[in-house]
C-alpha cells in the first residue's frame, strides 16, 4: 500500500510537472521578426557623389525591442503596454493604425545639400520616448542621439544633415529617463 502511494503521488507530481512544460508560454509577435528582402540602399552624399550597398542578408524591421529603419521606408509599431510601459514593440507593415507611425527618407534641397528626416506620429496615449542610433557611409563608429519626446496624438520629426546608412530606433519609452 505503501509503494502504492509513492507511485501514485509521483504520477501525479510527473504529470502535474509536465502539462506545465509540454505548454510553450504564449508568444508575442515580436518574438518572429519580419525580415526585409535583399536590397540595395542608395544614399546622395554631401559632395553630389552616391553611396551605394548591397544588403545580401535579411535585415529585420523589428529585433530585440528596436526597430532598424533605411532610407525610403515608412512602416508601423505596435507597442506591448504592461505596468504603464512599453514592454516591446512588433512591426505592423501598415503605419495607418499603428501605435507609432514611421517614415524615414532622404531628400536634397534646392542647395544640393542631403537631408535624411525621420517622421514619427505617436498614436499613443502618453508622451513618447526613445533614442536612435545612426550608422553613416565612410565611419565604422555608430552614433546615439535622443529624439524630441513626443506628445500623445502628435507627430514631429527629426533630421540630419548627413548621409545615414541604419536608423536603429531602440528604448521607446514613456519616461525622460534612459537605461544606458
Amino acid at each position: 500500500m505503501k509503494y502504492l502511494s509513492v507511485f501514485l503521488v509521483t504520477m501525479v507530481l510527473a504529470t502535474a510537472g509536465g502539462a506545465s512544460w509540454a505548454q510553450p508560454p504564449a508568444a508575442h509577435a515580436e518574438d518572429k521578426p519580419v525580415l526585409r528582402e535583399p536590397f540595395t540602399l542608395r544614399l546622395r552624399l554631401p559632395d553630389g557623389k552616391n553611396y551605394e550597398e548591397n544588403f545580401t542578408r535579411r535585415i529585420p524591421y523589428v529585433y530585440d525591442n528596436a526597430a532598424y529603419m533605411f532610407a525610403g521606408e515608412s512602416f508601423g509599431l505596435k507597442a506591448r503596454i504592461a505596468h504603464g510601459e512599453i514592454a516591446g514593440i512588433s512591426y505592423s507593415k501598415h503605419s495607418a493604425g499603428a501605435d507609432v507611425e514611421l517614415q524615414f527618407r532622404q531628400f536634397v534641397t534646392k542647395s544640393g545639400l542631403p537631408i535624411m528626416m525621420l517622421m514619427i506620429r505617436n498614436n499613443l496615449d502618453k508622451k513618447l520616448y526613445m533614442t536612435a542610433e545612426i550608422s553613416t557611409p565612410g565611419d565604422p563608429n555608430r552614433y546615439q542621439t535622443d529624439i524630441r519626446p513626443i506628445a500623445p496624438g502628435q507627430a514631429d520629426y527629426e533630421s540630419w544633415a548627413r548621409p545615414i546608412i541604419e536608423l536603429k530606433l531602440l528604448q521607446l519609452r514613456f519616461n525622460a529617463q534612459r537605461s544606458y
